[in-house]
């Protein structure tokens, strides 16, 4: 019945993720309550999954058209490094802290998508091509330590917080799956030298993933700008008051 549970919840959280980057955090406590793993594994294990998750995404947005390669680059090469250092400061915070500042900040980025539906809340794209591109190293850098440091992935956070500055949703979600794919394997070879990933877990909940994912992918390219942005901020807020209540 456990099992059964946690396939159900990877499909879900595959779906989710193919529909709008966003949808990971269910999958940490998924794992916690429905096997025998600990927050730091569940983490770990999760992030593995993710960056696996990531290849097919980037694929597949790339064979689509959307995927823009200069943002891609910016955004990726910005989570590089703070992915490792993200992943070798999770030791040194409790669980209780990491659910709390995740939450705060999903709970924002999904405001902030709210709000910036007529009007962006920060016009990057409007910007010079050299204040984007450092824009989007910063925000790579941030994303890419909150990564590694919670197991979620990055774009629960790069997707909302760049609607909010001005890109369109199937953009920001394109751009994402490259910015995942780097965040995941950095803090995932961490995770992996200290132990963490449990392997036999991470394959058949990814395979179960990258079904839902595409099936979540085919609807995204189906939907309009705006109402992919309302389900992209109503997850970040509902995930965000499911991590403040739980």
């Amino acid at each position: 019945m456990e099992t059964a549970l946690l396939a159900l919840i990877a499909l879900v959280v595959g779906f989710f993720c193919g529909c709008t980057s966003i949808g990971g955090i269910l999958l940490i406590p998924g794992i916690v309550l429905l096997s025998s793993l600990g927050i730091h594994e569940a983490m770990a294990t999760s992030l593995f999954s993710f960056a696996i998750m990531a290849m097919l995404g980037t694929f597949l947005h790339a064979r689509k058209g959307t995927m823009r390669l200069r943002e891609a680059l910016a955004i990726s090469g910005g989570s590089l490094v703070s992915g490792f250092v993200g992943a070798w400061a999770n030791a040194a915070f409790s669980a209780q802290t990491l659910n709390l500042v995740l939450a705060l900040l999903i709970l924002f980025a999904g405001l902030s998508t709210l709000k910036s539906g007529k009007r962006p809340l920060v016009n990057v794209p409007g910007a010079s091509e050299g204040t984007q591109l450092c824009v989007l190293v910063l925000l790579g850098l941030f994303v890419g330590f909150m990564a590694g440091l919670t197991g979620i992935g990055g774009p629960v956070l790069s997707v909302p917080i760049m609607i909010a500055m001005g890109y369109a949703p199937l953009a920001a979600i394109a751009v994402a799956q490259p910015l995942q794919l780097v965040a995941g394997v950095s803090g995932s070879i961490v995770y992996m030298l200290n132990g963490s990933v449990d392997y036999f877990l991470a394959v058949w909940i990814t395979a179960l993933e990258l079904a839902g994912f595409y099936a979540g992918l085919a609807l995204a390219y189906r939907m309009n700008a705006k109402n992919l942005r309302i389900c992209i901020s109503m997850l970040c807020i509902a995930t965000s008051l499911y991590l403040l209540v739980r």
